[in-house]
C-alpha cells in the first residue's frame, strides 16, 4: 500500500510539529512513517521514547508475510543511538524460511543513519496434545490502582493512561503498573494488543528506577521478550524490578501480563552514569 506524503518537505523541517494529528506515526510511503510530538522521551526533547519505534517495528514485522499464520514468540530490539523525531525508513527481510519456524529482521534509518534492528522469532501455534502450564496467575485490575502522575510530564508519558498498584515514577524500587496507549501507534490504524504491549514495556526501567531521575541516566540500549502468546487487549500491565552494579551496568527484569495473567518475559540492558 502507497501513502501519499502530507506536505513532506514541512514534515521534513519541523518534525515535531503536526497539529491536529493524534497518533504516535504518520505513515508517509511504504515503510515510511514520520513521528508526531507524543513520541518524545524524557531524556532528550529531540528524541523519540524507546517505546515507539520499537513497536513500530514490530508493526513492520507483522506485516511482512502477514498470512503465514505464524506468530512472534521471540523479539530482540537493538536502539542503536537516540532515535530522533524525524522520518524513520524501515528494510524488513525473512533470515529463516520455514513452515514452522522464521527468523525475521527490519531495520529502521533515521536522519541518515541506522537507528533500530529488531529480530523477531515466529512460531507456528495450534499444536495439539500440548498442556497449558503456570500462566494462571492474576494481578488486581486498573480501575483499583491510582494514576501515573509524574511520567505523564514527557509526551510519550502523556500519550499513555498509567494506573500503579505498586511503587510509582520517580519512587525507587520496583513497580507494578497497567498501561493503556491513548492514541493509535499508526494514525487511522487500530494498535494491535501485541503492538501496545511493546509500547509500553520499554518503560520498565523508568518505572522500577532504584537511582533519582534527575541526577542518573539509565538508558536500555537493548531489550528482549519472549511471549508465550499476544495479549488480548491493548491494556497490559508491566510488573518490573531493576538491579545496578557499581560498574554502571543495569538490568531490568519484567512480566507483562494482561487480564488473564502473564503473557510474556523481558530483559533490559541498562547504561548507567550520572547525568553530565
Amino acid at each position: 500500500m502507497q501513502v501519499a506524503a502530507r506536505d513532506g518537505p514541512e514534515l521534513e523541517s519541523a518534525p515535531m510539529r503536526l497539529p491536529g494529528v493524534e497518533a504516535f506515526y504518520v505513515q508517509l510511503d511504504e515503510g515510511t512513517f514520520q513521528p508526531t510530538q507524543h513520541c518524545e522521551g524524557p531524556w532528550d526533547p529531540e528524541a523519540c521514547h524507546g517505546g515507539p519505534p520499537s513497536a513500530l517495528a514490530l508493526h513492520e514485522i507483522l506485516r511482512h508475510d502477514g498470512e503465514s499464520g505464524l506468530v512472534v514468540a521471540q523479539l530482540h530490539i537493538d536502539l542503536l543511538g537516540p532515535v530522533p523525531l524525524s522520518p524513520i525508513d524501515f528494510t524488513t527481510r525473512t533470515l529463516r524460511e520455514g513452515r514452522r519456524i522464521q527468523l525475521v529482521e527490519t531495520s529502521g534509518t533515521a536522519s541518515g543513519r541506522p537507528v533500530v534492528n529488531v529480530r523477531a522469532w515466529k512460531m507456528a501455534v495450534g499444536a495439539e496434545g500440548v498442556p497449558e502450564i503456570g500462566t494462571s496467575a492474576t494481578i488486581p485490575g486498573p480501575t483499583t490502582g491510582t494514576p501515573g502522575g509524574a511520567i505523564s510530564s514527557f509526551p510519550y508519558g502523556a500519550a499513555i493512561d498509567w494506573s500503579f498498584l505498586e511503587g510509582s515514577f520517580g519512587e525507587a524500587g520496583p513497580s507494578t503498573v497497567w498501561a493503556t496507549p491513548r492514541i493509535p501507534l499508526v494514525e487511522e490504524e487500530t494498535i494491535a494488543p501485541i503492538e501496545a504491549a511493546v509500547l509500553v514495556a520499554d518503560s520498565a526501567n523508568g518505572i522500577s528506577s532504584v537511582l533519582p531521575f534527575d541526577r542518573y541516566l539509565f538508558i536500555p540500549p537493548a531489550i528482549s521478550t519472549t511471549l508465550m502468546r499476544y495479549p488480548k487487549e491493548p491494556t497490559v500491565a508491566i510488573s518490573a524490578r531493576t538491579q545496578v552494579s557499581a560498574d554502571g551496568i543495569g538490568i531490568t527484569r519484567a512480566t507483562l501480563l494482561d487480564a488473564d495473567g502473564p503473557f510474556a518475559y523481558m530483559q533490559q540492558a541498562l547504561y548507567v552514569a550520572p547525568r553530565p
